[in-house]
């Protein structure tokens, strides 16, 4: 997913997406397609599959909800990009999943506001050529979405937004994933994750912890 951040860059940059499937399209994630099949351990898993481990308690972001505070990186987390924003149950959460993850991964994408998520579809709509005639926000995530495929949130619905979910990407997802399964097993109780989205079109495997 990576390679540019969040300024929609890159491989993946920061993920618009995210479990959203409204409008004709895959869930909503931010990440940028590239196409091609999906990395698991039993061969082809369908864009946005969520996988059956954590507590299925998914973050349900509010119509109202305020954004969470965000945390400093002090330097003591290692494979999370510059401009990934965090808060303490992402911190907390990453921590523990750390040392469980394979070599070269990086979280691309933590806490998003509403603003963050309008300019992440701004960014991918201008990357992608959309038409200048459509200046809506809705309607280029629209566009996106029918026509190149992407999988973006609508601004509002973001699990990104809840200060809950995040990114990983840059090491195979298969990997990553089989990483987040046993961090899951091991630290029951204490890595509290709801369940994840692999997202191979956009190269990332999302995460949604439940507290």
């Amino acid at each position: 997913e990576h390679g540019g951040g969040e300024d929609g860059g890159g491989e993946h940059s920061e993920n618009a997406h995210d479990n959203e499937n409204d409008g004709g399209g895959s869930s909503g994630g931010e990440h940028e397609d590239g196409g091609g099949g999906a990395e698991s351990e039993g061969g082809q898993t369908p864009v946005g599959e969520i996988d059956g481990i954590g507590d299925g308690k998914s973050p349900k972001p509010a119509g109202q909800q305020k954004t969470p505070a965000e945390v400093k990186n002090n330097g003591s987390l290692a494979g999370v990009r510059g401009n990934v924003k965090l808060t303490a149950a992402i911190v907390a959460g990453y921590t523990l999943l750390q040392p469980y993850l394979p070599g070269g991964t990086q979280m691309t994408s933590g806490l998003r506001s509403d603003a963050d998520q309008a300019r992440i579809i701004n960014q991918y709509f201008a990357s992608k050529g959309g038409p200048a005639r459509i200046t809506d926000v809705e309607q280029k995530r629209q566009w996106l979405i029918t026509k190149k495929k992407m999988k973006i949130a609508r601004v509002g619905s973001s699990p990104h937004r809840t200060g809950l979910a995040f990114d990983l990407s840059g090491a195979g997802l298969g990997a990553i994933r089989r990483a987040v399964q046993k961090c899951a097993a091991e630290k029951k109780g204490r890595f509290k994750l709801a369940n994840t989205i692999l997202e191979p079109a956009n190269n990332c495997l999302h995460v949604n912890l439940s507290g």
